[in-house]
Formats: structure tokens, sequence, C-alpha cells
């Protein structure tokens, strides 16, 4: 069985090795984190985390490789006890002497249905043969289908999502093409968390673990700046955490700044000339529901100003969404309706300033709701500006529009501007609940 072990490693290990070697400690941080209890690592770290069940490509520079495989395989077979052992399984520092015979039995079946490979020596199409190995990988990993309840690693800790997010599993390899070098993250429904290299052209492949499909879709975040997902409903996903691409199809108008204060990471925008312009799509109309989910750090609140909005006309005619200020700078969303009707949620919140605020504004044919850091801010629902409360079930559909989505303001060539910093944008064509 040991020299079971021996080929494994050392076979996957050379590699893999080939594979990363180009990538920085910077890139990997993020991954080194994920096991460093389960292993003492030197400076060059090839240790990979796959998910919260198992973490079995283990590479070299770790001093005890049967560590990183006795604790993996009690997270694999065992799904109920990391509930309450999680912790103790990452702070425990002693060495079991062996690893488990059922962890064996399956490194067997995942050398035998990868010997091909293990044994290729010069990866010339790294994406393909990655995507061989995950279907081989899966097929010889048991786990439990129901994946509500279990915690998933994330950082240097255990941290709980929360019972029936079942599809908060899963997680995305990113390739760099250019380099034949690949990393492997979480991906989370809530938040997606891209890390890449400096080399361009990343294609991601995310693979459902509740089922075992892979799908391929282009992430598209290092040569456009932003990226949608359909599975997940996403229209629109706009990390501003880098500049917009020259050659991105967003329009960028003056010159907003990426900035970092060490809490997050966005795009400042000034109130004189700062905006983002996204092409129309029919993905972003959201007539019958949708949902924005947005950071927001305000330097100073503006009145009127536009935060993201659906529509570029400069006499608002093509107007379908914005989510604004309103004359006394509190949050707020309007939406026209089919025959014309201007319907806004209002609230009675002004965002503080200088502070990160997370704000999600959603809707539906029957309601509609703006939730500022987890609570619900929704005051009223009215036509237009009156007094008049209303429901939007006697409004919906809302208007079609094949005006740009534009972030940062109302309309190009008013003073609408947001003045501040915005990050991790996710537009959705679904209702939060």
């Amino acid at each position: 069985m040991h020299r079971i072990l021996r080929f494994l490693f050392f076979y996957i290990s050379f590699h893999i090795n080939k594979l990363i070697n180009t990538l920085s400690w910077r890139n990997y941080c993020y991954l080194c984190y994920t096991i460093k209890r389960g292993c003492k690592m030197k400076k060059t770290i090839y240790s990979v985390s796959l998910s919260v069940f198992f973490l079995t490509l283990f590479f070299a520079g770790c001093n005890n490789p049967s560590a990183s495989l006795s604790v993996e395989d009690r997270i694999a077979t065992d799904l109920a006890e990391i509930q309450s052992e999680a912790d103790t399984i990452l702070e425990d520092e002693t060495t079991p002497k062996e690893p488990v015979l059922n962890l064996i039995t399956r490194i067997e079946a995942f050398i035998e249905s990868n010997r091909a490979y293990l044994e290729h020596e010069n990866a010339v199409e790294p994406l393909e043969n990655i995507i061989t190995l995950l279907e081989n990988f899966v097929e010889n990993i048991s786990y439990n289908n129901s994946l509500e309840n279990f915690r998933q690693l994330f950082g240097n800790e255990i941290a709980i999502p929360g019972s029936g997010y079942q599809e908060i599993y899963t997680f995305s390899i990113q390739v760099k093409t250019y380099a034949d070098a690949y990393g492997i993250t979480l991906e989370d429904a809530e938040q997606v968390m891209i890390e890449y290299g400096i080399n361009p052209e990343i294609v991601s492949i995310t693979m459902d673990l509740i089922n075992g499909i892979i799908t391929l879709f282009d992430l598209m975040v290092s040569e456009t700046g932003m990226y949608t997902n359909e599975e997940e409903g996403i229209v629109i996903g706009l990390p501003l955490e880098e500049d917009i691409p020259a050659d991105s199809p967003i329009t960028v108008n003056g010159t907003p700044t990426i900035s970092d204060d060490g809490e997050r990471v966005g795009m400042e925008f000034n109130a004189a000339e700062d905006y983002l312009m996204i092409p129309a799509d029919p993905s972003n109309n959201l007539i019958t529901e949708g949902t924005i989910d947005i950071w927001l750090k305000p330097t100073t609140n503006v009145a009127w100003a536009g935060i993201i909005h659906k529509g570029s006309n400069p006499d608002w005619s093509d107007e379908g969404y914005s989510f604004q200020y309103d004359g006394s700078k509190k949050l707020m969303l309007a939406m026209t309706s089919d025959s014309g009707q201007l319907i806004l949620v209002r609230t009675q919140t002004v965002l503080p300033e200088g502070i990160w605020s997370h704000v999600v504004v959603t809707w539906n044919n029957s309601e509609a709701h703006i939730y500022v850091d987890g609570t619900d801010v929704t005051d009223k629902i009215t036509k237009g500006f009156s007094s008049t409360e209303i429901l939007i079930a006697d409004y919906s559909p809302f208007k079609s529009s094949d005006g740009d989505v534009i972030v940062g303001t109302q309309i190009p060539g008013e003073p609408y501007r947001f003045n501040g910093v915005i990050s991790g944008i996710t537009i959705y064509n679904t209702f939060y609940n």
C-alpha cells in the first residue's frame, strides 16, 4: 500500500509541478491556507484544495503527505462528523500512522483510472486533461448527495454557510492557457472568488458536486471585466477589482480608479464624470423579476445619483429599472410599468459615508425589497412621487428596455452621478427570497 501511495504522490507531483511552477506565492496563498493545518508547508506550495469533502491532490513541498491523506479521509468519508469536529481536525497537529483502508482503495481506483494522465510527461492539453481527470475523480469518490448543513473550507478556517445552500459547494478550475498552469479555488453562490495570475485568457471549469455535471463557461473577467453565469441566473457580474480592459465592450467614461482600503477592493467613481455603460442585452431586461447585489462606500451622498440604471436615452424614455438615491439622498428603486407608470420602492435610509454597506435590491411580480447589511429597509411602494401606496402586482410586468445598463449615474450628460467606491456588482434574473 505504501508503494501505491508513493506512486500517486510522485507521479501527480511531477506533472502538477510542471503545470503550476510559474505561479507566485501571492496567487496561491489562499490555497495554501486551506490546508496548512493538515500538512506543514515549505515555501513552494503545490497543495490544492478541491472541496470540503476531499483534498486528494497533495504534492511536493509537504513534509508528511500521509498526514494530509488521513485528515482528508475523515472529511471525505464521514460528512456528518465534519459538523462537530471540523475545527478539531484542522487544529490537530498529530500525524496518524496510516491512512484508513477505504482511502487506499480509492487511491488504487484513482491511479488506475488516470494512469494515462499520470504518465503523461508533457501536458500539452492541460484543459482537456484536467476535465478527464476530474470526471474520473468524481466517479471514484463517494459522497452524500445531500449537501445541506455541511461546512465549507474557506481560507484558513471552517465557515458555516448555513443550511439549504446546496449550490454553495462547487469548485472551479481556472486554466491559464498561455502558461500551461492551473489553480483550484472555491466558488460560492453568493460571492465568486476569482483567483488568477497575470497572464490573460483564463478559462473557468465549474463542477457541480451535487450531481457531478461539468459545465464550461468563459469567465471573461480578464478580457472584458465582467462575467455571466446562466446556471446561477447571473446576467451581469462585475467584480470591479481591476481596471476595465481596453478592448472590453463596457464603455468607460471619465477615469474611475481602483481603490483598496484593506477591507474591500472596488472602483472609485467621482461625481464629475465617471460611469460605466454595459451594452444592452435581452438578458438584463428583468421585466418580471430581478436582483441587484452590490457593495457601496459613498464618499458623499449625492441627491438623485444613479447607481445601477437600465436605460440610456436623455429623456428617460427607455428607463426600465433604476437603483438610485432620491432627492433626500435616500435609497430607492424606480421601475417603469409596461403601461408607462413610474413605480417607486422607497426607503428612509441614507447610507453612511466612508463606510462599506452591502445592499441587495430585489423584485418580482408581487413584491419588492431593499436590504442594507441584511436588514429590510423598505418603507413603502408608491405610484410615482405621490403618497399613494400601491401593489406591484397591479402594475407588472415592467417595461422592456433596449437601453444600456449604466453604473455610477442615471443618464449620460446629467449630473446625477454616484460619488464613492462600488464593488462586487452581481445582477440576477431571479427574485431573492
